[in-house]
């Protein structure tokens, strides 16, 4: 068996050098030019490299007068933006996650193009469907074709709000707004990860960055104070987190209340002053950590206070640990977020780590310094060990299974003798039957196990 040193100090510096971003702003607003704390004339007026998607009724009425928008009062939001050499407008569409008619689509692109002076299309409502970006005649791909028929050099960003597979969506966009999320409201600024990575939109792509610098755009809302938008604009540069080229941090909406996008944010001047000033991203000290969780070692435990190997826990937020059981991450009060089993003295999480025979693969377990990963090449044990692997108890396990038990059983919650699995998964064992591992949720294809009537496999917690 091969180990490789744990590496928890590379994993925690994370840096991004010469970040470039640009702020991309929705302009959902009827045009107030020349008035008051006016929404156009502060983004015209942007200072930095500025993306403005224009929207009138949701790209319907987008009619022409011959080169000019037919309605007076959007030709002067064209006059506007004409002129400024840091701000493009793109103009927005929407699909219906590709059910409204490509032609319909076509057609309002067409308007943009021939009288609103457009730099791109601004494609909402998209799919996150590989198929419909795959092959000629695919819905996204054709719409992608088309729009650069239009202009070789225009910008088409669609929104999905949620994660991509880049490899398919780089031949149908330029860019893609892979984040549309929330900060929880009273939690710490970083939130808006959890948030992301929990929804399913967390999606790396082979390699230790999420996407290629400049591709993914970044809207959070419901960031109160100037300090959190900061934070948030240098989480969102993380290579882990998103590697973002675009960002719009704003302070309206919340966990309840999706955002109007007809308003900016008091803090708009400074986030645009922020994103060229000199900082460097901001990426999560421990990988895998939740939201809740300020670091996994290091807090005083609270059944013993000369302990002090527990979960370090933001405010308002509880240890997991137990006696003899060491989770290493918080939760809410309930413990609703304490999904680790119990982990030896030499794990910090279960998953989250690059793996020591492929860095792209961050799978494995997180060790603490000393420690070793016991997983190796298709075997996944999501534990760490001395360099003898003296504690490599687990066998084998695959990609969905964090430990063969210690979990409560789905059906009867006072049995803890059922399998740990990862987000997304569900256990295959049912009533008189352990399997001690894990499948994904559409199906029991993984569910290979035997029956084990002894409920116990050798190394499994003790519970």
């Amino acid at each position: 068996m091969q180990f490789a040193v744990s590496a928890v100090l590379v994993i925690a510096i994370g840096f991004r050098e010469a970040i470039c971003m640009d702020l991309v702003v929705p302009l959902y607003k009827w045009p107030d030019l020349g008035q008051h704390d006016s929404m156009y004339d502060a983004v015209a007026n942007s200072p930095v490299q500025t993306v403005a998607i224009i929207n009138p009724t949701n790209g319907d009425s987008n009619q022409c007068a011959g080169t000019e928008p037919h309605d007076t009062t959007w030709r002067s939001v064209v006059e506007l933006f004409d002129g400024r050499p840091l701000v493009k407008t793109i103009g927005y569409v929407y699909t219906k996650w590709g059910n409204r008619p490509r032609a319909h689509v076509e057609a309002s692109i067409d308007r943009y193009f021939a009288c609103w002076r457009v730099s791109g299309i601004f494609i909402d409502e998209a799919s996150t469907d590989t198929s419909l970006c795959s092959g000629n005649g695919s819905y996204y791909k054709e719409l992608y074709s088309y729009i650069i028929s239009k202009n070789t050099a225009a910008e088409v960003v669609i929104n999905p709000g949620t994660g991509v597979d880049f490899d398919v969506w780089r031949h149908c966009s330029t860019r893609a707004m892979v984040a549309e999320v929330p900060m929880v409201a009273e939690a710490p600024a970083s939130s808006w990860v959890s948030e992301f990575r929990t929804s399913g939109h967390f999606n790396p792509q082979g390699s230790t960055a999420t996407y290629p610098a400049g591709y993914a755009i970044v809207l959070v809302y419901g960031v109160p104070t100037e300090v959190q938008m900061q934070e948030v604009v240098r989480q969102a540069a993380c290579e882990s987190i998103t590697n973002a080229g675009g960002i719009m941090v704003l302070s309206e909406g919340g966990s309840n209340s999706l955002p109007t996008y007809d308003q900016l944010p008091e803090y708009f001047l400074q986030e645009a002053e922020y994103i060229t000033s000199s900082w460097s991203a901001m990426c999560p000290k421990y990988p895998g950590m939740n939201s809740y969780t300020l670091a996994p070692v290091g807090g005083v435990c609270w059944w013993n206070t000369s302990d002090n190997n527990c979960e370090q826990c933001h405010a308002g937020s509880f240890q997991c640990s137990w006696t003899g059981c060491y989770k290493h991450q918080c939760s809410p009060p309930g413990g609703g977020a304490c999904s680790n089993p119990c982990l030896n003295s030499h794990t910090l999480a279960p998953t989250g780590a690059p793996c020591w025979w492929n860095t792209s693969d961050t799978s494995c377990e997180l060790c603490t310094e000393g420690s070793n990963q016991c997983s190796w090449s298709g075997c996944y044990k999501h534990q760490c060990s001395p360099a003898d692997g003296s504690a490599c108890s687990s066998p084998c396990l695959n990609s969905y299974t964090l430990a063969p038990s210690g979990a409560p059983c789905w059906w009867n919650s006072s049995d803890l003798n059922c399998e740990v699995c990862a987000l997304g998964s569900n256990q295959c064992s049912w009533s008189g039957c352990y399997k001690h591992q894990c499948s994904p949720n559409t199906d029991a294809s993984a569910c290979t196990n035997e029956c084990d009537t002894s409920r116990r496999l050798r190394g499994s917690p003790s519970v």
